[in-house]
């Protein structure tokens, strides 16, 4: 994937990576293995015998995602803090990414684009449906 993209796909591996790193704090294993997915999960079995679906684990992040979301908003996060410091803004002077900068009209489209992928409107809040299929539909009482 091309190092300066803020696609869709780039995207979409962000929510994956993310994902995992959540699932990763929720089950209290160390990121810096090169964990999959399937692993967490026979991980999961082992430990707990219990017999838990990949998609059960991904839910399991998801909903942390949501729930976190929601906190931070109700606490007076808003969009406007899903955003870069204004240096990412400006070319760099030194290192790999020498000589480029974030355009901000791109990330914004990414951001846009997260939101969708997750789930949660244009706000950034994870819409009432979003919830319900995460099975915490409790949680959007705690939406403004």
């Amino acid at each position: 994937m091309p190092v300066y993209s803020l696609g869709p796909d780039k995207v979409r591996l962000f929510r994956s990576q993310m994902q995992m790193r959540v699932l990763a704090n929720c089950l209290s294993v160390c990121q810096f293995p090169p964990w999959r997915f399937s692993e967490y999960r026979e991980l999961v079995q082992a430990v707990t015998g219990w017999d838990v679906s990949m998609h059960e684990l991904v839910q399991v992040a998801e909903r942390t995602l949501a729930l976190a979301k929601i906190f931070n908003l109700r606490e007076g996060f808003t969009r406007e803090d899903d955003w870069l410091p204004p240096r990412f803004f400006q070319p760099q002077t030194s290192g790999a990414l020498s000589e480029t900068s974030v355009d901000p009209d791109v990330l914004r489209k990414a951001v846009d684009t997260y939101y969708e992928m997750m789930g949660w409107d244009e706000y950034g809040a994870p819409t009432e449906g979003t919830l319900y299929r995460l099975s915490i539909g409790w949680a959007s009482q705690h939406l403004q």
